[in-house]
Order: structure tokens, then sequence, then C-alpha cells
């Protein structure tokens, strides 16, 4: 026999043992990588306890923050205003802050809010604008550096050039803000709420379910 087909019998060899090699194990590293992939997705947000937080004069936005709970399984809690807000004077007192960009007072807030996240808020919008009550509690410095999600919740149009404006002023004040979810809310019933808030998480979920590994 030729000294070259000898040489070149082993590369065969060890050529053939190799593709069978990949072959059998291809699939076992696959698996591994997804397997990677779906605890990469599961943990996204276990670094934190994600949160609800609404503030709501007429009720509107509890409904939305109830239905978000039920939703994502998670804790609610209110951003109260020291004074009372109900009525005609609470009308004016919210109108005035709006247009001047006053901050409103707010009862403490007391939650630790450092293994929380992300962290979702629904508010009214007033005047095109976010609510005073949202809008002060939004500079807490506690924020900085979370995952928000925004609910705003308006009977008429919001402008994009104002949600566009009001992404960069969050920016500019170190807020990670992730999405904001529309909610037209006028004339809409209770149970009409709560499904226009079920629509907005199927088409933008806020926290992803893990893919099963394959």
């Amino acid at each position: 026999m030729k000294r070259g087909n000898i040489i070149r019998k082993p590369r065969l060899f060890w050529a053939v043992f190799i593709v069978l090699l990949l072959g059998f194990y291809a699939p076992f590293f696959y698996q591994r990588l997804a397997g990677a992939q779906t605890a990469q997705a599961a943990t996204e947000y276990q670094q934190g306890k994600p949160l609800i937080l609404y503030y709501t004069l007429t009720g509107k936005n509890k409904i939305i923050a109830g239905e978000l709970k039920n939703q994502l399984a998670c804790d609610v809690e209110e951003i109260k205003t020291v004074s009372e807000r109900s009525g005609i004077w609470g009308f004016i007192v919210s109108g005035y802050e709006n247009i001047f960009d006053k901050d409103a007072e707010l009862q403490p807030f007391t939650m630790d809010l450092k293994d929380t996240n992300p962290i979702i808020i629904c508010t009214p919008l007033w005047m095109q604008k976010v609510s005073s009550p949202a809008r002060t509690f939004l500079k807490n410095p506690a924020l900085k550096g979370k995952d928000i999600y925004l609910f705003v919740s308006f009977n008429g149009h919001w402008g994009e050039d104002k949600e566009e404006e009001y992404k960069k002023e969050l920016a500019a004040q170190g807020i990670h803000l992730k999405g904001i979810y529309r909610m037209v809310i006028g004339g809409k019933t209770e149970d009409e709420i709560k499904k226009e808030v079920v629509k907005q998480l199927e088409k933008k979920p806020i926290i992803q379910k893990p893919a099963k590994a394959l």
C-alpha cells in the first residue's frame, strides 16, 4: 500500500469521527444554550420585585392598578396628596399645579424601594401633562436607575410631541422609562377599562413569561 493512502485513511477516520461526535453532542449543547437563555429571561426581574403605584382623582386609575395587580401578581400602593382634592377646589388646585409645573404636596411614602423593580405608575393626564402628584413622585431619588412603566389615562388625545418631551424630561432625571401605555378611558365602564389593560399588556408585555427549554 502506498504511503499516501496510509496517511489519508487516518485523516478520513478522524474527520468522520469528529462529524459524528458533533452530530451527537450538538443537541446537548443547543439544549444547554436554550436553558441558559430561559434562565436569563426568568431572572430578568429577580433582582427586584415589581410594584404598581397609582394616583387617582376619580377612581379610574385605581381600577387600572387593580387589574394590573391581577395580571402581574404584584403589590399595589397609592400615591396620596396631603390635602383632599375632591370637588371644584381640587380641580382648581390640580389645574394650577399642572399649568405652572408646580409640585404637589404628597403624603410621606415610607415603602423601601431598594429591592423593587420594575415600577409601574398609573396616572391621569391633566391638560396634556402627567398629573402633578405622579409627576412629583417621579422626582423621588429612590427611582433613579429603576425601570419605570407609565400607564397614562385620558379622555381625549395626548400628542406624540408631548409624550416625547416627557420622555426626555424623565431621562434627564435618571429615570429608565421602559414604556408608556396609553389608556383612553373616556366613557368606558369598569369592565371596559379592565379589558383595555389586558389588551395593552398583550400588545406590550411588561414581565415576559420565560419560554420553555427545548
